[in-house]
């Protein structure tokens, strides 16, 4: 990973010159970036961490004014892509979410389940649904995620969990949508290749399901596959998830305190207690609890 900040604030700069002087006539025919572009570039900026508000403010205002007009350029899945680049680097263009979910409540047909998963997963923490209009827009999304959910894959899945689980805390604004996702999940549990939020899923259905012993060992199997992606924040997610459930895998135990290990310096003092403190209710032995406390810092100090 190369983060030459210098370069992109150069290319950003450069794609904002390019859409200006279309806007005035003056740029050069097929000069200007169009919608697709601008996604994808969004996307590879909150791949590089990149934050470039201006940059984030003019696809806002391109993507409300194509809307507003009808005009041809945003697609549903570029719409998504450029909502979830903005959760991923927490800009919240309020302007554009709320023009994104207002198409999406007269053209929700064009939307595919993965589409709408990810618009609603970037926008909900930003528009939570109290607002009548917007639970009602919500509610929508998650009915045709629930129709369509035999066309998610399993990245798809973990996005649509997440949605689910902004706006439906209780599992009572969109009753059996859970059961879709975990069955929909059960159907791709031989998938071997694809990569998707486990630790958030596991952390998810832990609440919903903790009783679910197979949907847990079709977790345990496909983490393995993740383990060199994980973040420390992750570790944390499934082992909490995981000690949440009924299911226990000691394979699973010594996986991931062994790769959590390689991982140590970059853990907090707070998430690695978390991370410790779950093992042990996951069966870890006192003996591997201790040589992981010695090894990492010390708990965090509770104030009296």
């Amino acid at each position: 990973e190369i983060c030459h900040y210098t370069f992109l604030a150069q290319l950003s700069a450069q794609a904002q010159v390019r859409v200006q002087q279309a806007a005035l006539g003056e740029g050069i025919p097929g000069s200007c970036p169009s919608f697709e572009q601008l996604a994808e570039l969004a996307a590879a900026f909150a791949d590089l961490k990149f934050q470039d508000y201006s940059f984030f403010e003019m696809c806002s205002l391109q993507a409300e004014g194509l809307l507003q007009e009808g005009l041809p350029g945003p697609t549903p899945p570029s719409l998504a892509k450029l909502c979830t680049a903005c959760h991923r680097l927490k800009v919240h263009e309020l302007r554009l979410f709320e023009a994104v979910l207002m198409h999406v409540a007269d053209h929700w047909y064009d939307y595919s389940a993965t589409s709408l998963a990810e618009i609603g997963s970037a926008v909900a923490p930003v528009l939570p649904s109290d607002d009548e209009t917007v639970r009602d827009v919500y509610r929508n999304m998650l009915t045709q995620i629930r129709q369509d959910r035999d066309n998610l894959s399993l990245r798809g899945v973990g996005i649509a969990a997440r949605f689910m689980a902004e706006v439906d805390h209780k599992g009572q604004f969109m009753p059996g949508l859970s059961q879709a996702l975990v069955r929909r999940l059960m159907e791709l549990k031989d998938e071997t290749k694809e990569c998707y939020d486990i630790a958030r899923v596991a952390e998810i259905f832990s609440r919903r399901c903790p009783q679910d012993k197979q949907l847990f060992s079709t977790l345990c199997r496909h983490l393995h596959r993740h383990l060199g992606y994980l973040e420390p924040v992750d570790f944390v997610r499934f082992t909490r998830g995981l000690a949440a459930a009924e299911y226990r895998d000691d394979r699973v135990v010594h996986a991931l305190s062994k790769w959590a290990q390689k991982r140590l310096k970059e853990f907090s003092d707070h998430d690695w207690d978390s991370f410790v403190t779950s093992l042990a209710r996951l069966g870890a032995s006192e003996v591997r609890q201790m040589q992981l406390r010695e090894m990492g810092p010390a708990p965090p100090i509770v104030p009296s």
